[in-house]
């Protein structure tokens, strides 16, 4: 009998079906179990809009070789000062946890935040294996032509991480039409890319 691959993936926005948000990283998830893959999952134990998943089900949840490590996470606020220190809290956190876990065949990371991507790319880098990076948003772009990202040192240290991330990264799944032509714009090459409409 084949073993089946494994993959950790690092997502501060992940959400299951019992919480308010965006899904699309459960579908993918489910996608990656369904198709022969052992996945552990490391995020927070509340979501990106406030409610909580599955805490009497205790903070480990296991569906069919998807397993959830929710991490319980001190409540920073939603300042823009607080939510950074929320965001390193959480890659500090992850990526320990990522480490304590057996060693996978590759890293899957998420943008949106992209910060986190750090903790992916460490753990990508420290276990040996490539990293696959799912491109779900334009950071720091989308906070840029929102007008929400101000700060110029800000701009320029997520821009840095945008960077590093497209480049380090062995292959790039694209979940937006238009992502393609940005991506190409940072030397990701059409054999690194597979594009994924949700």
């Amino acid at each position: 009998m084949q073993r089946r691959r494994s993959t950790i993936l690092l997502h501060q926005n992940f959400v299951a079906p019992n919480q308010s948000g965006n899904s699309r990283g459960w579908s993918i998830v489910l996608r990656l179990a369904d198709s022969g893959w052992d996945v552990d999952v490391i995020a927070p134990m509340t979501g990106y809009l406030g409610d909580t998943a599955s805490a009497e089900r205790g903070m480990d949840d296991e569906i069919a070789h998807l397993r959830l490590h929710r991490l319980a996470m001190k409540n920073h606020g939603v300042a823009p000062l607080a939510r950074i220190k929320g965001t390193i809290e959480f890659t500090r956190r992850a990526l320990l946890h990522g480490l304590s876990l057996p060693a996978p065949d590759i890293v899957y990371a998420a943008t949106a935040p992209s910060p986190p991507v750090l903790g992916a790319i460490a753990l990508s880098v420290w276990r040996g294996v490539p990293m696959v990076l799912e491109v779900s948003d334009l950071w720091p772009l989308w906070l840029v032509e929102a007008g929400s990202l101000r700060s110029p040192m800000m701009r320029v240290a997520l821009e840095f991480i945008e960077a590093l991330q497209y480049r380090y990264a062995t292959h790039i799944v694209s979940t937006g039409a238009t992502f393609p032509p940005y991506l190409a714009h940072f030397g990701v090459a059409p054999d690194r890319l597979t594009p994924v409409l949700s």
